[in-house]
């Protein structure tokens, strides 16, 4: 298992970049969010892939 951590603060992330919440089954749905929303929480994140 690799795990990956990036931080939000990178360098190669702009914080006041917003994008528009798509899902339909999200509570946040409508409206726009950016990295600033997830200052200062935990997300952990797996990409899973079989053959």
């Amino acid at each position: 298992m690799i795990l990956i951590f990036i931080s939000c603060t990178n360098q190669f992330f702009d914080p006041a970049l917003a994008i528009p919440d798509t899902n339909t089954t999200s509570p946040s749905f409508g409206q726009d969010l950016s990295l600033q929303d997830y200052e200062n929480t935990v997300s952990a994140w797996y990409f899973g892939h079989a053959t």
